[in-house]
């Protein structure tokens, strides 16, 4: 993985960013390295180039990974963490040991390509897809249980009117509801059924396949977990993620993308009807044609920018550089939603600029004053209180966890710097 890489870092790098990217990279590859997670990058880049070598289109990488020079030097993302001052402890934490989560985008009719490669050439014994349960939910526990105490139509038919979509518990909804309660109480064959119902509610009901999920092991998988026969024949594990987790097998995310498969075909037809050879990664990121459709907000079928929630943030912020979009896709949730307004009028100085503190002009100047990314708050701790970076990111993590205990905890430990 090292002579990969340093073969790479001087091809990609001019001398400006070359010391600064070497840098980086012999941090990064100790981090990997210190956590024997070598072998793991390696088996993600050998998917995605036979995935590019069958022509499988692949995306250029989401979430955290986009923050590992290493990955991108491997070819696994395409989006330099330098260029865009991405970290890498947000991705891998030495402090955390966490385990690395890289979720590769393929066009989603051709994700069962890669899976099959992985199952021939790791071994079809040590690769498998992941089981998830369905579990008995109010509704559907009455419905089941109606046919078994036979219960008459009408009555369940009021019963199920009583029961709400969302997912709340038979226990709160009966407590809740008194006229419920009344109808229960009058029939001795309901009591005996909500008896039952309490204790199947819950219970595995039907499993399925994770959409995304594999796991590749160094032995036989069935010296760790049970395992029967999914689709193609390749195995599907018997325990859910989470178990998986537990018992030290590690699992990749293979996404099926929809819009990738929607860009694979525009490019063949124009190659076919027009003769001409589309690079996407050629394409100019500053395109005057393309903002003056996502400044209207004309955006269906664009991944992640298709909501009408999403529109009229595009409509509001008049994207002209990339930069600006990477920012509408981030304001956009819960948390930093209240903040897209202040970005928009500070953007077209309709508002002045203003800092919590000067010495986080550094920090936000790109996003006028407002903390817009996750990477911005490690930053600021990292300046403020000496946090390192590691440091940075447990704060991070449980602020997005809104996990108060972790939170006082880095609090208190801010304060005392």
């Amino acid at each position: 993985m090292r002579k990969i890489c340093e073969e790479q870092v001087n091809r990609v790098y001019r001398e400006e960013m070359h010391d600064q990217a070497y840098k980086r990279l012999n941090h990064e590859l100790e981090v990997i390295q210190s956590m024997s997670f070598s072998d793991y990058f390696l088996i993600v880049k050998d998917m995605v180039d036979y995935a590019k070598r069958e022509h499988i289109f692949v995306g250029p990488g989401r979430g955290s990974a986009a923050g590992s020079i290493v990955a991108y030097l491997l070819g696994i993302i395409e989006v330099d963490p330098l260029k865009y001052g991405l970290l890498f402890e947000r991705f891998l934490n030495p402090e955390r040991q966490n385990m690395p989560d890289i979720d590769i985008d393929f066009s989603d009719y051709r994700r069962d390509e890669v899976i099959r490669y992985v199952s021939k050439k790791y071994g079809e014994d040590r690769v498998a897809q992941i089981m998830t349960f369905g579990t008995f939910q109010a509704r559907s526990t009455i419905r089941e249980l109606s046919k078994v105490f036979e219960i008459d139509r009408d009555q369940v038919a009021y019963l199920l009117k009583q029961l709400p979509n969302h997912s709340t518990s038979l226990k709160e909804l009966v407590k809740r509801d008194s006229s419920l309660q009344e109808t229960i109480k009058n029939s001795s064959l309901l009591k005996e059924m909500f008896k039952a119902a309490i204790l199947v509610e819950g219970l595995p009901r039907h499993y399925s396949t994770h959409a995304a999920g594999i796991v590749i092991s160094n032995e036989p998988l069935t010296n760790y977990v049970p395992v029967t026969l999914g689709q193609d024949l390749v195995m599907l594990t018997q325990y859910p993620m989470q178990q998986l987790e537990a018992v030290g097998l590690l699992k990749m995310d293979l996404l099926g993308l929809r819009n990738l498969t929607l860009l694979e075909r525009m490019v063949k037809q124009v190659e076919e009807n027009e003769g001409k050879t589309i690079n996407l990664k050629g394409l100019s990121l500053n395109d005057e044609l393309t903002y003056n459709l996502l400044k209207k907000g004309m955006t269906t079928g664009v991944f992640q920018l298709e909501s009408n929630g999403m529109k009229q943030a595009l409509r509001a912020i008049k994207p002209n550089q990339l930069e600006d979009i990477v920012a509408v896709n981030a304001l956009f949730r819960p948390g930093p939603m209240q903040f897209i307004e202040t970005f928009a009028k500070r953007k077209h100085q309709q508002e002045t600029v203003s800092y919590i503190h000067d010495d986080l002009k550094n920090v936000l100047k790109d996003t006028y004053g407002v903390l817009v990314y996750q990477e911005q708050i490690m930053q600021a701790v990292h300046q403020f209180a000496g946090f390192s970076y590691g440091q940075a990111d447990l704060l991070r993590r449980a602020i997005s966890k809104k996990n108060r205990d972790a939170i006082q905890e880095m609090k208190e430990k801010f304060f005392r710097r």
